[in-house]
C-alpha cells in the first residue's frame, strides 16, 4: 500500500500586507508600475524654454508696430537686433518707419547704445530716421564688438525715390562713418535690394539694384562695389554684374573667392531666353571689380522651367564655390574658379521626388536655406509644397565634396497651412536649430504661432516631430529670428549645464488691444536648451530567469556612448552603443541584462538615459521568471521540512523587517505569506 501523501493545506488568511488569495503570479508587482512612473519622469525635455513660459518681452507698451529685421552677435556674448519701428506718434505722420537698435549683454540685459535719442530704451535707440521707411534688411559683424548695416531709405511716395547707404557701429554706439550713414548709390535714381559682405581688409562689398525711369525698357542695373575702411568708392565706378534689358535682381548672396575678389548670386528674368522666367545667375568678380566670368553670369544648371528667386553662395576654397537655390527641387552645384560646373548639367538634387507631381510646377521646393557646419559640412533647409494642402520644412547634409551623408532628406515639420518665417542658427555642438511661423485660419485671437526643431549632424531630430512650442500665445507671433545664445542660461536641475542653447527673438502683437487702436507689436526673446532625443524600436519582449543572463540587440537613434541603462530592481545591464554610420542615422544598442537571484518577477520596462539627459522608454521589455528552484529554499534538492522550518521562521515579514528572509519569499513579492507557503505545499517531498 502506498501511503498518501501530504495533501495541499489551505494558505493561512493574507496578512496584513496583503490582499491576495493563493494565486502566486497573478499580480503585477508594484516596483514594475514604479519603473515606469519614474522612467516617464525622467525624461527630459527634448526642446527646454529657459526663461519665462511664453518668451521674456524686451519691448511692450510702446504705440506703433515694430518688427526685427536683423540678430547679429556682438562678439562679446551680447546680441545687435536691428529693428524698424512706427513711432510716428512720437514724430510727425511722416516719419512712417525708422532704423532702431537693441543691444542685449550676455545676460539679456538692455544696455545703452550710443547718446542719442531713445540711447538707453528697451524698445532701441534710433539710429537713422527722417521722411518715409528707413530700414536695414543687411547686417554683419566684420569684428568683435563691431556692427555692419546696409540700409534702404524709402521717402514719401511724392517723391518715388529709395537709395541705399552704410553705416558702421561699435559696441558702444559710435558711428564710424560720419554722423550719418554714407550714401552708396546714385541719388538720381531707384536703388533698392543692398548686400554687404566685410572683405577681410576692413571694407566692405556693397551691391545693390538701380532702377533709372530714364529708361523705360531698362530694368535697371545690378552693381557692385567696394568701399574701404571709411565707406569710400575703392573702383573708380561700380561693376555692373548685369544690366540693359535684364538687372532685374532680387534675393541675392555674396560669398569671398578666397583670392581678394568675391561670388555673387542673384535671380532675374531673361526676356531674350526661351525660359523667360526668373533665373538664377553666378558671378565672379576679382578684388579690383573686373568680371572674371562672362557678362551677365553664369546659369547653375540647365534647367527649364524657372528657379525660386532665392539662392545661396559658399565658398569652397580653391574648388571654387558651391550655389544652393531651388528648382522645382533643393539643388545644389559646385563651379569652378573658371565658371565651370563640377555637379553636372542638373546640380546635385538634394530634395525628394517631386511631390507636387508635376515636374513643371513652381513652388515645390521653395526659400533654400544654408549655414556652413563645424566640420565644413552644409546644413541646407528648404520648404516644400506637398500634395492636399501640406506645407513642410525639410533639411539635407552635403558636404563639401557631394556626399550626402543622409540617406534621405530629414522633415523638420509637414502640416496642413500655412508655414512661413523660417530662420536657422548652429548650436554650440554642431547642430542646427530652426524655427519658424505657423499659421492658423481656425482662431482669430491666435491667428499665428512659432516653433522650432533642432537636428544634429548626423540627421537626428532633438524636438518631437512638428517642432516643439516656442511662443503659442494669443496674438500674432512674427518675423522669428534665431542666434547662438551668448552666456549659457542655467538649466533645469536634472539636465546637463553643457546643452546646447539657442537664442530665438520676434515681434509679437499678444497686447494690441491694450496699446494702441491701430495696433502695436512688442519685442520678446527665449533661450531654448536642446537635448537627445532617444528612440528605441519596438522588440518582442523576452523572458529572464532569476539567476540567469542574456545578451539583446535593439536597434534606434540618438543613443549616446556611456548611456545608462535600468531594468529595476536586482537587474544588472551592461550597455554599449554602436553608430551604424558616422555620418547618418541609426544606432545600435546592445545590452547584457543579468538577473539576481531574487529578482522580483514580473514584467520590466528598460529606462535609457543619455549622459546630456536625454531619455525615453521602453515598456514590458522583459519579464522575469521565478527560477523554479526556489521552491527548495535550503537547495538541498529536496522540499521538505526543512524548508517549512526556514518559511515558518521568516513567516509573516516583509522585505527589510528583521527575519525577512529572501530564501523563503519564494514568491519573491517582498513579503513571506500564505503564497509562498503554498507554492512549497504544491512540491512538498519533491526532487528538486
Amino acid at each position: 500500500m502506498i501511503a498518501s501523501r501530504w495533501r495541499l493545506p489551505e494558505a493561512p488568511r493574507p496578512s496584513r500586507a496583503s490582499s491576495r488569495g493563493t494565486a502566486a503570479f497573478s499580480r503585477v508587482p508594484a516596483l514594475v508600475l514604479a519603473l515606469v512612473l519614474s522612467g516617464s519622469g525622467s525624461l527630459r525635455a527634448a526642446a527646454t524654454p529657459l526663461l519665462e513660459p511664453g518668451g521674456r518681452a524686451l519691448c511692450t507698451g510702446q504705440p506703433g508696430p515694430r518688427v526685427v529685421t536683423a540678430v547679429v552677435p556682438d562678439g562679446t556674448g551680447g546680441q545687435f537686433i536691428v529693428t524698424t519701428d512706427d513711432r510716428s506718434a512720437r514724430f510727425t505722420a511722416s516719419e512712417w518707419m525708422d532704423l532702431f537698435l537693441i543691444h542685449l549683454d550676455a545676460g539679456l540685459d538692455p544696455v545703452p547704445f550710443g547718446s542719442g535719442l531713445y540711447s538707453g530704451s528697451p524698445c532701441g535707440a534710433l539710429l537713422f530716421g527722417g521722411a518715409g521707411v528707413q530700414w536695414a534688411p543687411r547686417a554683419a559683424a566684420p569684428a568683435p564688438g563691431r556692427l555692419l548695416l546696409a540700409i534702404e531709405s524709402v521717402a514719401p511716395w511724392s517723391a518715388n525715390r529709395a537709395r541705399v547707404l552704410v553705416q558702421e557701429y561699435d559696441a558702444a554706439g559710435n558711428e564710424l562713418l560720419g554722423r550719418y550713414p554714407v550714401p552708396v548709390s546714385d541719388a538720381e535714381v531707384e536703388s533698392v535690394h543692398p548686400l554687404i559682405l566685410p572683405d577681410g581688409e576692413g571694407g566692405t562689398f556693397f551691391a545693390w539694384n538701380e532702377q533709372p525711369i530714364v529708361y523705360p525698357s531698362q530694368l535697371g542695373d545690378f552693381l557692385l562695389q567696394r568701399l574701404d575702411a571709411g565707406g569710400r568708392p575703392v573702383w573708380d565706378r561700380p561693376a555692373v554684374l548685369s544690366g540693359g534689358p535684364y538687372g532685374g535682381y532680387v534675393d541675392g548672396s555674396l560669398a569671398p573667392d578666397g583670392r581678394g575678389g568675391v561670388y555673387v548670386s542673384w535671380s532675374e528674368p531673361r526676356p531674350d531666353e526661351t525660359n523667360r522666367h526668373f533665373v538664377i545667375r553666378v558671378q565672379r568678380v576679382a578684388g579690383d571689380g573686373t568680371l572674371l566670368w562672362p557678362r551677365g553670369g553664369l546659369r547653375p544648371w540647365d534647367g527649364e522651367f524657372a528657379d525660386d528667386l532665392v539662392s545661396h553662395v559658399v565658398p569652397a576654397g580653391p574648388d571654387g564655390v558651391i550655389v544652393i537655390f531651388a528648382a522645382g527641387e533643393a539643388r545644389a552645384q559646385k563651379m569652378s574658379p573658371g565658371g565651370d560646373r563640377l555637379w553636372g548639367g542638373q546640380g546635385i538634387v538634394l530634395s525628394s521626388a517631386n511631390l507636387a507631381g508635376d515636374p513643371a510646377s513652381l513652388g515645390t521646393a521653395s526659400s533654400p536655406g544654408v549655414l556652413t557646419a563645424a566640420d565644413g559640412d552644409l546644413f541646407v533647409t528648404w520648404e516644400e509644397a506637398r500634395g492636399s494642402g501640406e506645407e513642410a520644412i525639410a533639411a539635407r547634409r552635403l558636404g563639401r565634396d557631394g556626399r550626402l551623408p543622409w540617406p534621405a532628406p530629414v522633415t523638420l515639420v509637414a502640416r496642413r497651412g500655412r508655414i512661413g518665417g523660417r530662420s536657422q542658427t548652429l548650436l554650440s555642438d554642431g547642430s542646427l536649430a530652426v524655427v519658424w511661423e505657423e499659421a492658423s485660419a481656425a482662431d482669430s485671437a491666435d491667428p499665428q504661432d512659432l516653433r522650432v526643431q533642432a537636428l544634429d549632424l548626423r540627421g537626428r531630430l532633438k524636438a518631437p516631430p512638428g517642432g516643439a512650442p516656442l511662443a503659442v500665445v494669443p496674438g500674432r507671433q512674427q518675423v522669428p529670428f534665431a542666434a547662438p545664445a551668448g552666456r549659457p542660461i542655467a538649466t533645469p536641475a536634472g539636465t546637463g549645464p553643457e546643452l546646447p542653447q539657442a537664442l530665438f527673438v520676434w515681434s509679437d502683437s499678444r497686447s494690441v488691444a491694450l496699446e494702441s487702436w491701430y495696433g502695436s507689436d512688442g519685442f520678446y526673446a527665449q533661450v531654448v536648451a536642446f537635448s537627445s532625443s532617444p528612440i528605441v524600436e519596438p522588440v518582442p519582449a523576452l523572458s529572464l530567469a532569476e539567476g540567469s543572463t542574456t545578451t539583446i540587440v535593439l536597434h534606434g537613434d540618438d543613443l549616446h556612448s556611456g548611456l545608462a541603462a535600468s531594468a529595476g530592481e536586482d537587474i544588472a545591464v551592461e550597455a554599449a552603443v554602436l553608430p551604424d554610420s558616422a555620418d547618418g542615422p541609426g544606432d545600435t544598442l546592445t545590452l547584457r541584462l543579468t538577473a539576481g537571484q531574487h529578482a522580483p518577477p514580473g514584467p520590466r520596462a528598460l529606462l535609457i538615459v543619455n549622459p546630456d539627459g536625454g531619455a525615453t522608454t521602453v515598456p514590458a521589455l522583459l519579464t522575469v521568471v521565478l527560477d523554479p528552484r526556489r521552491v527548495d529554499i535550503d537547495r538541498s534538492g529536496r522540499v521538505d521540512g526543512f524548508d517549512l522550518a526556514v518559511l515558518a521562521r521568516a513567516f509573516g515579514r516583509e522585505k527589510d523587517e528583521e527575519y525577512y528572509s529572501p530564501a523563503a519569499d519564494v514568491d519573491a513579492d517582498g513579503l513571506v505569506d500564505g503564497t509562498d507557503l503554498a507554492i512549497l505545499a504544491a512540491r512538498f517531498g519533491d526532487s528538486i
